[in-house]
């Protein structure tokens, strides 16, 4: 389970560089609580500024802090919405989707 944290870290970095969305302040401080383990500060400050945000960026820090507070089939629930615009979305993204996706499944008994 911690290489998996690590792993979804590793992979949020390399999506926030990526992307190549406009700068945006709230995103980056919960990605930063998010890589610190700071999940219930993060899920406070999401809620406060989900405004400033894209759908894009709500969707991802959406999927990750359901999957962290085990909240698999909501988590689950965003992992579909954002593979719906996989063709939108760069390699490093689908591959974090990809991770969020098969925890959740191990999670809700959903193997195949």
């Amino acid at each position: 389970m911690k290489n998996l944290k690590i792993c979804l870290a590793s992979f949020f970095c390399i999506f926030i560089i990526s992307c190549g969305q406009q700068d945006n302040k709230s995103f980056h401080e919960i990605h930063a609580l998010i890589e610190k383990n700071n999940y219930f500060a993060a899920r406070e400050l999401l809620d406060l500024q989900k405004q400033t945000m894209s759908s894009r960026q709500e969707l991802v820090i959406g999927a990750i802090l359901d999957n962290a507070f085990n909240l698999n089939s909501r988590s689950q629930e965003k992992v579909d919405r954002l593979l719906g615009k996989s063709k939108l979305l760069p390699d490093t993204l689908l591959s974090l989707i990809y991770a969020i996706r098969e925890d959740n499944a191990v999670k809700l008994y959903q193997y195949r």
